[in-house]
């Protein structure tokens, strides 16, 4: 008969008494934290944090750490930039800064990079192209109303007289720091598009025009201060995605407790997930939900 010796449990080093309890811990003890390791599978929203900049990321946007199928396209990733703590977005191949993200309203509010202050002296920024966009995925926000005007602003240069020697004198405002062509010298100027399309004046004066999106609230502004039209810059504007969501079904789901991505099968209705179950408009209202 085999002689058998009790194992002292006292002599044994705790390191290997907890491998042995690993080892025989059960499957089904492991796998309890998969949901864990895999936050925000059902597309809720990510904190991102870039400094003192914060967004709250969903869709249909993306950043990293954040599923893919929770984003509408790589294209709207936003990253962090850690040069100056700011969060940014690529679009055709040109980057802005992210200032602000409205997901009822599906607004997202955008600076030029260009314009965007780095700690260096640009108190005469030179826009040099024109701001446009994919009206497919984005597209101006901007109330089409007399009052406000259209929040587009026209730099003139290249001009074949002086404009403020014109009779539009005050519209059209001198800007005379500033020439698109750093080579040139020519003077430049800034006037509210609304108001020369409104005069029927487009093409008016032979000058060469670069049109850049501001803030609506902005236009009255630089009616009282003109000197104010590099902080109207910086400020940014506004930008809508309703094209790739016309139906408003994503902010729908998020008031039905749900979180939205991507549908694969039709890109302009999001998928809304409930409790990490995929469904076609919103979640399910009842005792389960």
């Amino acid at each position: 008969m085999m002689n058998t010796f009790p194992i002292q449990y006292q002599s044994l080093p705790k390191s290997f008494i907890l491998l042995v309890l690993l080892f025989f811990m059960p499957a089904s003890a492991s796998s309890s934290t998969g949901e864990v390791n895999q936050p925000h599978s059902d597309c809720s929203p990510l904190l991102f944090q870039c400094g003192k900049v914060q967004h709250n990321i969903s869709y249909p946007f993306w950043t990293k750490g954040y599923p893919e199928h929770c984003s509408y396209e790589i294209f709207f990733e936003i990253k962090c930039n850690p040069e100056d703590n700011s969060s940014e977005i690529v679009i055709q191949s040109h980057k802005y800064h992210v200032k602000e993200i409205n997901y009822e309203n599906q607004i997202v509010t955008i600076v030029d990079e260009d314009y965007f202050d780095h700690g260096r002296d640009n108190s005469c920024l030179r826009p040099s192209r024109n701001t446009t966009f994919d009206s497919k995925l984005l597209d101006y926000y901007f109330r089409r109303d007399r009052i406000e005007g259209d929040g587009m602003l026209l730099f003139l240069y290249n001009c074949s007289h002086n404009p403020s020697e014109d009779h539009l004198n005050p519209f059209i405002k001198s800007l005379k720091c500033l020439s698109v062509s750093h080579q040139s010298s020519s003077p430049t100027f800034y006037a509210s598009k609304w108001f020369i399309e409104e005069e029927g004046l487009m093409g008016w004066g032979g000058c060469q025009v670069i049109e850049i999106p501001i803030l609506q609230r902005n236009m009255h502004r630089l009616l009282f201060n003109p000197d104010a039209w590099t902080d109207v810059l910086r400020e940014g504007f506004e930008v809508k995605w309703s094209a790739i969501d016309p139906d408003h079904r994503c902010w729908n789901c998020v008031r039905s407790n749900g979180h939205c991505g991507y549908n694969a099968d039709s890109p302009t209705s999001p998928t809304c997930y409930c409790k990490g179950k995929p469904h076609l408009y919103t979640c399910p209202s009842g005792p389960t939900y």
